[in-house]
């Protein structure tokens, strides 16, 4: 592990998560997969995946009611397929996709400390949520969770090489800047 800023840097990892395996579809082992990707697309040309970092044989992939349908070679049943339920779809990270400017992956977020523009500190983001507005940061703030919207009017910069996000608190944002408090 590197050290940044005095503290030890979360590793970077070996895979990312594209897909939550839900349960059966069919009668054939086939599985109901829940999208984790901007890019499901590329899943679905795709020959191999990773099932709890394990290479496995993908013997056919579809869309389905926004997620997709996939069949793992050496699944052949429902009772199979529901074995695999929660499981993740993983791809090793060198074939991730590249991302535009100012787009992180989850795990390049995950772990940062973030700061004010007045140079206060907050904590660090413990978890995101994915929301249909906007992504969501959890920051452990002071010993109770924090939530700060992933938006421009807020974040004003990721700065991975000194694993730090700058933010800019916008009124009732914090606890103690709340009406009323």
């Amino acid at each position: 592990m590197s050290q940044i800023n005095g503290r030890e840097a979360e590793p970077t990892p070996r895979f990312l998560s594209v897909g939550r395996i839900l349960g059966r579809w069919g009668v054939r082992g086939e599985a109901r997969v829940q999208l984790l990707t901007d890019f499901p697309e590329r899943l679905q040309g795709r020959r191999h995946i990773y099932i709890d970092e394990q290479p496995r044989e993908i013997e056919s992939c579809f869309p389905h009611k926004g997620g997709l349908v996939v069949k793992v070679v050496g699944v052949d049943t429902p009772e199979q397929a529901d074995a695999l339920r929660g499981k993740l779809l993983e791809i090793p990270l060198a074939e991730a996709a590249p991302l535009p400017p100012d787009h992180f992956y989850p795990y390049q977020i995950i772990g940062l400390e973030v700061w004010t523009e007045q140079e206060r500190y907050l904590g660090r983001v413990t978890d995101i949520l994915f929301t249909p507005a906007n992504d969501v940061y959890v920051i452990e703030h002071e010993g109770r969770e924090l939530l700060i919207p992933a938006i421009k009017d807020v974040i004003r910069q990721i700065d991975l090489p000194t694993q730090r996000i700058t933010i800019h608190t916008l009124p009732g944002l914090l606890p103690e800047e709340s009406p009323g408090s």
